[in-house]
């Protein structure tokens, strides 16, 4: 999926309470329910964390991205046995396959890799044009999770669960139009599509 570059602020803050997350849990197929989870649990916190810079840097962003890789790389290989061990096993409101620890070796060196050419291949003067599509992402993150779960109906009634709790006093940042219609939805997912999805996986046009 095509989103807009990230900053480096952190992924908070944490976006449902368990009773919100058992209310998106009921929308859903009891047997598909984790992977939709998931992604709205992403899709909640890249929004309140307000990711979209006002012009986007590259050099800046993936520099930012090599270092904190870089620290993370040495901090998990720092890990003592008895830390280790204190890890596996915590309930997780998606998946319940929670990733080891160990994973990242094989992953952060890669991802390393990708920023070190990227960078090479970059000007420090390539600056972006200004992104503001934190309502777009959201949509689109929460219907591609919604879609993973292989449900035939009930979209209206996961996005309703997913959005309502972010328009809530306990964030900073609220939803612009939280009294969208059906229509308005629907116009602002089109839009998210329009932008984001792959153009080759979008539906051809009638000839």
């Amino acid at each position: 999926m095509a989103t807009p570059p990230v900053t480096q602020r952190a992924l908070t803050p944490w976006a449902y309470t368990e009773a919100e997350l058992r209310t998106i849990r009921n929308t859903l197929p009891a047997d598909g329910a984790d992977g939709p989870i998931e992604w709205a649990i992403l899709a909640a916190r890249f929004f309140l964390a307000d990711r979209w810079g006002p012009r986007p840097n590259p050099y800046q962003e993936l520099s930012h991205a090599l270092l904190a890789s870089q620290e993370l790389t040495r901090a998990v290989r720092a890990l003592s046995p008895e830390a280790l061990v204190r890890l596996p096993g915590h309930p997780w409101p998606g998946t319940r396959n929670p990733s080891h620890p160990y994973d990242f070796r094989g992953v952060l060196p890669r991802f390393e890799h990708d920023c070190c050419v990227a960078l090479r291949r970059l000007k420090r003067s390539v600056i972006g044009a200004p992104v503001k599509l934190a309502e777009e992402a959201l949509i689109y993150r929460l219907r591609i999770g919604w879609e993973s779960a292989g449900a035939a109906k009930g979209w209206p009634a996961f996005r309703s669960a997913c959005i309502k709790p972010l328009m809530t006093s306990r964030f900073p940042k609220e939803l612009q139009r939280a009294d969208r219609s059906e229509r308005g939805w629907q116009s602002l997912l089109a839009r998210a599509r329009t932008r984001f999805q792959p153009q080759e996986s979008r539906p051809s046009r009638p000839t």
